[in-house]
């Protein structure tokens, strides 16, 4: 198992006293939407040379982060093809201290935990980016980075899908909610 650690010991100070913060402050209000609001994209986002069209778009708070932190989750597509399944996310961050140009790795837009899961609830099954050797099979998450309001491709491998299901549920992560009935495409 590899451990990440943040490349920026400052941000990761930041982010423990954000974290003791949010703690002593978490009583939820009864008036507060707990879900993000999905909305759809207003057009094709671009990824250096690449054009990709989200399915579905969603703006959720950085958890373990500055207060104001945040990252748009695009979700693109999820496609079976062989033995893996591929997600294609485009991350956008959005955090007001940051300086100008500044970038921001995919590790700091998720708050330091990128464990994407696929599951199928009807199957039963969760499935986990593949690892060999202790290496997943994604994105670079610490080197991966955009400057606020530029998108950056996250893209993760999982194992193909037992019984091809039609729809999956994506954890993006434990405190953000779980993205319900995903289509699967099947190239195969």
């Amino acid at each position: 198992m590899t451990h990440r650690t943040s490349p920026h010991p400052l941000r990761r100070t930041a982010a423990v006293g954000a974290l003791l913060l949010a703690l002593t402050a978490c009583t939820p209000d009864a008036t507060d939407d707990p879900e993000p609001t999905a909305a759809a994209t207003g057009g094709p986002v671009v990824v250096g040379a690449q054009e990709y069209e989200p399915i579905l778009e969603m703006t959720l708070p950085v958890p373990r982060s500055a207060k104001g932190n945040e990252t748009t989750v695009g979700l693109v597509s999820l496609v079976q093809s062989g033995r893996t399944t591929e997600l294609r996310l485009v991350l956008t961050p959005s955090f007001p201290e940051a300086e100008e140009g500044e970038q921001i790795s995919v590790y700091d837009m998720f708050g330091g935990d990128v464990l994407p899961q696929i599951w199928d609830v009807a199957g039963l099954r969760s499935y986990s980016v593949v690892s060999d050797t202790g290496r997943d099979f994604e994105t670079d998450v610490v080197r991966a980075t955009a400057a606020n309001g530029e998108a950056v491709l996250y893209q993760a491998f999982f194992p193909a899908l037992e019984e091809r299901p039609e729809t999956v549920d994506l954890v993006l992560h434990p405190s953000w909610p779980v993205v319900e009935d995903v289509p699967v495409t099947y190239e195969d």
